[in-house]
């Protein structure tokens, strides 16, 4: 039997962020979705019906993204230490989120918010290490059946600049910074898909929270690459995208930084990936 739900948590809540009318009014319409048994049986006590149909558009959220052949790094000023040398990396199909993950899919999966910036549902999960996601990430393919994962840093990169939509801009989706940074945030985190999203229709690339990604950090080498994974061990894991709290100077596509797994920081948050 297929137990029918209507999807309307998540759609009036991303609605009464986004500042643009017409995709107000496409996203606060009620959508019904489909959820197997299946997948109800994979549920526990703590996952409600309303959690399921948050379940279900984390899955309708992800944007197929054809792999291709890009530059990843370079040198444009003195905050791109981290991000050299240039060099030509081929990614395969994969898919990535829309949107960063919400206190509330956070909250809904794990029945507890970590944030610092509470009280804002719609807001990035922030105060999260990367230890942490991966315990999300297990729970959610658990009550799923799918494999989600973090996104490699190539990915990343090559999603941010675009994909093969790319028009080559230094900043996502623009040729100008458009994301929450230090200069206009308030000094806060900021509801997801407020700002312009880039070629592949993703939000808050830029700005807003750093993203965690799969990889230990380590220094770029000169050889083109395919699909890299980072280095095999490491101290410290990537993140990328900048945050609230970093000037607009410095947030371009190709800043990277390096974090360790297990800290916790009100500037980082992360989005969700899976194989094509």
């Amino acid at each position: 039997m297929i137990g029918t739900y209507l999807l309307v948590i998540f759609s009036t809540f991303f609605a009464h962020s986004h500042p643009n009318p017409v995709i107000q009014k496409k996203l606060s319409t009620a959508v019904t979705a489909e959820v197997p048994d299946t997948l109800l049986a994979k549920t526990d006590s703590t996952i409600k019906i309303a959690d399921t149909a948050i379940l279900k558009t984390i899955d309708t959220g992800m944007v197929r993204v054809l792999g291709g052949t890009f530059v990843m790094g370079g040198k444009e000023n003195n905050f791109d230490v981290w991000s050299i040398p240039a060099h030509t990396v081929t990614v395969n199909n994969f898919r990535i989120s829309k949107y960063l993950v919400t206190q509330a899919i956070w909250t809904a999966i794990m029945d507890t918010n970590p944030s610092a910036f509470k009280n804002c549902p719609q807001c990035p999960v922030e105060k999260v290490s990367w230890n942490d996601v991966q315990k999300f990430i297990a729970r959610l393919n658990q009550l799923t059946g799918l494999k989600y994962r973090l996104p490699t840093e190539a990915e990343w990169e090559y999603a941010c600049h675009g994909g093969v939509k790319t028009r080559g801009y230094k900043y996502a989706g623009a040729t100008y910074p458009i994301g929450w940074s230090q200069e206009n945030s308030g000094g806060r985190t900021h509801p997801v898909a407020q700002r312009v999203d880039n070629e592949l229709g993703l939000f808050d690339m830029m700005g807003n929270v750093w993203e965690w990604c799969a990889d230990w950090y380590g220094p770029y080498k000169k050889d083109a690459l395919k699909n890299p994974t980072g280095p095999a061990t490491g101290t410290n894991r990537v993140i990328r995208g900048c945050a609230w709290n970093v000037t607009v100077q410095a947030a371009r596509i190709i800043m990277r930084s390096p974090q360790a797994p297990d800290m916790r920081t009100s500037d980082v948050g992360f989005r969700l990936a899976r194989d094509y």
